[in-house]
């Protein structure tokens, strides 16, 4: 099976995807934070040197794992990714088993992630890799801006910070080179976040 040629495809559907359904520029999920999930991909999978195949479900798993946040929103958009992924990959005849590990991917990335496997611990992993980022706090924002968009509200910046601070404490990494390259920026992110909500908190 030629991988590669239905991935470029793939590409070329997201793009087509985007322009006629993402209605709504989202601050964080959008077509951005999907090519840089997918630039992670490629670095964690150059790392573990993957076989074509194992490439092919990790990469399409990422191409597609937001696409239905940006077409509907973020209520249910996993099953919804899913779904169009499903769709896709088989109107190009790929095996009911490559679809299957794909949408699994897409499905362990839920709130809460819940990777079983090393392929869905991969994308995973490359969907939070801006966590250990120093592009970090530039995106933290953009999905506060979204989060306030969404609701419509006004919503403290130093809760938004607070809640932060308790995902980045909470949060692991599932892979050991994402761990091993990220944990230490993730934990300078967290000081970071701590200090801004200390200045904060004295100046009021």
């Amino acid at each position: 099976m030629n991988y590669k040629k239905i991935l470029k495809e793939a590409h070329s559907y997201l793009e087509q995807y985007a322009a006629l359904y993402g209605q709504h520029p989202y601050s964080f999920h959008n077509m951005r934070h999907i090519a840089d999930v997918s630039k992670a991909i490629d670095e964690i999978s150059d790392y573990y040197k993957l076989d074509a195949e194992h490439y092919f479900i990790v990469k399409a798993a990422a191409l597609f794992h937001d696409l239905g946040y940006i077409s509907h929103g973020p209520e249910g958009h996993e099953a919804t990714g899913a779904q169009l992924a499903k769709a896709f990959l088989d109107s190009k005849s790929v095996t009911t088993a490559t679809t299957q590990s794909v949408i699994n991917c897409i499905m362990a990335t839920r709130d809460k992630q819940h990777p079983t496997t090393f392929l869905e611990s991969i994308l995973c992993d490359a969907d939070l890799m801006h966590l250990g980022d120093k592009e970090f706090s530039k995106l933290n924002f953009c999905m506060f801006q979204e989060i306030v968009d969404l609701r419509k509200v006004d919503f403290d910046k130093n809760i938004w910070i607070a809640l932060s601070i308790k995902f980045l404490e909470n949060h692991q990494f599932h892979t050991s080179y994402v761990q091993e390259r990220y944990n230490s920026g993730k934990e300078k992110n967290l000081r970071l976040m701590k200090e801004k909500l200390s200045r904060f908190t004295m100046d009021v």
